[in-house]
């Protein structure tokens, strides 16, 4: 390694702002930022302790830079808000491997009836990513490594009876390891663990930067609908429905791949709750 990384702001200073036609509230930002950087060995020699790399203060820093530079700049901002409850409400969900410009175009194909195409589409991304789908889940819950090789190996032979089940209580597994709620159990019409992300995302910025993105751990869509909550004639992946033996023809590759969409969101999604003070918060 370049033993001038980690001097304070030295990757910094070759960046020229003068010439930038900013307001003063972005060189003040970017000044921040600057500033922010000098603690930067700080930082990362507490990551190696187990500690954040960076600290609240800085990612605030790079939020509030990205804004006012969108602001200056006149360029549009990126919001899933409505996105992410379309494509939950169809049983699909967000993840890293998804193209950025995909919820959008997918949620206007729902809006328009085109709802082969994108499960067609999304069916192709999932079987497409597996491996790294896999992988990731596992990195981020390496005492399931055992359990989600299981399900993903069913999923590949075709033996989706098989699969589905493990995948839907991995998703609770996974929520109940990093903030002891469930997202199959049900508080106050909710599921449980929308009550981590009430403690956890609680400024203004970070509701508006987290909000669209954690919508589905915070609100109920297909696949954690209870009986009452069905409508008459419900045929879409259901968890109560599936793991109690209401239906026997529920394994499809098109179910196996909503299952895994759903993992896969929920590993990525609990990458940005704060484990700790949720936790913390349902002990007490």
């Amino acid at each position: 390694m370049d033993p001038n990384f980690l001097r304070p702001a030295e990757w910094l200073k070759p960046i020229k702002f003068s010439p930038l036609r900013v307001s003063p509230e972005t060189s003040e930002a970017l000044r921040s930022i600057e500033r922010a950087a000098a603690q930067l060995p700080a930082w990362m020699n507490r990551a190696i302790s187990g500690y954040k790399l960076f600290d609240d203060k800085f990612i605030e820093g790079l939020r509030e830079l990205g804004s006012r530079i969108r602001k200056d700049f006149k360029i549009p901002v990126v919001s899933w808000d409505e996105e992410v409850v379309v494509l939950g409400r169809a049983g699909w969900y967000i993840s890293p491997e998804m193209p950025i410009t995909w919820p959008k175009t997918l949620a206007t194909m729902l809006s328009e009836g085109k709802v082969s195409e994108v499960d067609s589409a999304l069916v192709e991304h999932i079987e497409s990513n597996l491996a790294s789908i896999e992988s990731e889940i596992k990195n981020f819950a390496p005492r399931r490594s055992k359990l989600i090789e299981s399900a993903f190996r069913a999923h590949a032979n075709g033996m989706f009876d098989l699969s589905i089940p493990l995948v839907l209580t991995q998703v609770d597994g996974l929520c109940y390891d990093n903030v002891q709620r469930l997202f199959f159990k049900s508080a106050k019409g909710r599921p449980e663990t929308a009550g981590a992300i009430d403690i956890s995302v609680q400024t203004e910025m970070a509701k508006s930067w987290l909000g669209g993105l954690l919508w589905p751990l915070q609100e109920k869509s297909a696949i954690n609908l209870s009986s009452r909550e069905r409508p008459e004639g419900f045929d879409g992946l259901n968890r109560h429905m599936v793991l109690h033996g209401e239906v026997v023809d529920y394994g499809t590759k098109l179910n196996g791949c909503k299952a895994i969409s759903l993992l896969s969101y929920v590993a990525f999604a609990l990458g940005h709750i704060e484990k700790d003070s949720a936790s913390d918060d349902k002990a007490d």
